[in-house]
């Protein structure tokens, strides 16, 4: 089956527009991605709080929204409300459809919960697989990358 690989953003972005792919520069997403190419997907998309379904060479400019419920230690971001999180989903699900029907792609997502559960009506649950901590995810990615460059 083919694939679909969505990884979430990050709170960590450069300073300037750019493509997608070299915005977000958190070690978590720049593992996610150099695994997501490992796995020859026919497509790889970015989970964006602001921007919805990113393609990678989509230039967007850094922005300082979240899905994810942290504590408000920057008075600049913005954390989307559940109602805001529930309409991001639809939007994004939307999008993702002009790509798959959802029967013929196997669909991963490399994220969190916050970026699964406004998607989970169309996509299941053993799609997601780097929920948890930051230091179980990239400690998860760098065994698979290393596994798929030993082969």
């Amino acid at each position: 089956m083919r694939k679909i690989i969505l990884i979430s953003c990050s709170s960590k972005k450069g300073k300037v527009a750019t493509q997608a792919e070299n915005l977000y520069i958190s070690p978590l997403f720049r593992k996610s991605l150099e695994y997501a190419k490992l796995l020859n997907p026919e497509h790889i998309f970015i989970l964006s709080a602001k921007h919805h379904l990113v393609k990678l060479d989509d230039i967007i400019e850094p922005y300082n929204t979240t899905l994810s419920n942290v504590s408000k230690k920057d008075p600049s971001l913005e954390i989307l409300s559940s109602k805001d999180k529930q309409e991001w989903g639809k939007i994004v699900l939307k999008q993702l459809s002009k790509y798959t029907d959802f029967k013929k792609h196997e669909i991963l997502i490399l994220g969190g919960k916050e970026y699964f559960l406004p998607l989970s009506s169309k996509i299941s649950s053993e799609s997601m697989i780097l929920n948890g901590r930051i230091g179980e995810r990239l400690k998860f990615l760098n065994t698979e990358i290393a596994r798929f460059k030993s082969n």
